[in-house]
């Protein structure tokens, strides 16, 4: 009886033990089922998250994309509107060079014209035996002298208008002939003349002429003469004939005034240089020869 009771007891036990295996079995397979449900959850969510970065990033190249291709567009719809501005600017070009063409080929035609004219004028007055008379200032042209503010202005105005004369030219070829003669100061004047001056004839003589006419001259011979001093070794004669090349040099001057700034600007400049006994003898020198030549004049020498 004992014995039976013992095994019931340990095959109750062992049921029991069997049961809490399998009831731990099961709970171990329901923990992992549930680990398992949780990790594809896990990795669903991870997976969505991807995806939608994914569609995102995609969507944010695309964005980029047609702003690229927009910005592209933009830019060679620029281009191509400068290219059209630029053809359109390139039609009115050569329509206007083709005008000038015409207007060139136009001209010269006039000008061979001209030149076959002349060409047969000069054979019909070779033919003549020489130049007509009346006919060589139509073929022949003088080129004026040119300027440097070094001569007299009023004389080398009358020898432009001698010129001038017999070229034919009108006030604004005046002009212009004027300019291309101008050398050294006188040219240089021209920058202290204004543009539209410059293409006047008369206003471009009345600034010439206030810089280098014969009132300025006056002033300038004068201070020549008063500075004139006789140098080592010139003789009276020299120093009182440079004397009077200056004194007659001075425009619009009077026998008075030669005279008088003459002779005072000889005597300061000889006394400045010699001594008194020097001074003596050479005037009486100077005396003596003018008695000789005085004689020899009365004389018929």
């Amino acid at each position: 009886m004992a014995s039976e009771e013992l095994l019931k007891q340990f095959m109750g036990l062992m049921r029991q033990e069997r049961e809490q295996e399998k009831e731990e079995e099961e709970r171990r397979r329901e923990q992992e089922r549930e680990e398992k449900l949780k990790r594809i959850e896990e990795k669903e969510e991870k997976l969505k998250r991807e995806k939608e970065e994914e569609e995102r990033r995609r969507e944010q190249e695309k964005e980029e994309k047609l702003k690229r291709r927009e910005e592209k567009e933009e830019k060679w719809a620029k281009m191509l509107s400068g290219i059209r501005v630029e053809l359109r600017e390139l039609a009115a070009l050569d329509s206007k060079m083709g005008e000038i063409n015409i207007a060139l080929e136009s001209e010269v035609d006039e000008r061979r014209g001209e030149f076959k004219r002349l060409e047969d004028e000069l054979a019909r007055l070779k033919s003549n035996g020489g130049f007509v008379a009346g006919t060589a200032s139509a073929v022949l042209k003088i080129t004026p002298p040119t300027f440097d503010g070094q001569s007299s202005f009023g004389i080398y105005m009358r020898q432009f208008e001698a010129v001038s004369l017999n070229n034919g030219w009108g006030e604004a070829e005046r002009a212009i002939n004027l300019i291309v003669a101008l050398r050294g100061p006188a040219l240089d004047l021209l920058q202290t003349i204004p543009e539209q001056d410059q293409r006047s004839y008369v206003s471009l003589v009345s600034a010439l002429e206030l810089r280098f006419g014969d009132q300025h001259s006056r002033h300038v011979f004068q201070s020549q003469l008063k500075l004139r001093r006789q140098k080592m070794g010139e003789s009276l004669q020299e120093f009182e004939a440079d004397l009077k090349t200056l004194s007659d040099d001075i425009p619009q001057r009077s026998d008075r005034f030669h005279r008088s700034m003459g002779g005072s600007d000889f005597h300061r400049g000889y006394s400045e240089c010699r001594g008194a006994e020097d001074i003596e003898t050479d005037l009486l020198q100077h005396v003596k020869r003018g008695a000789d030549s005085r004689a020899r004049n009365r004389r018929g020498i």
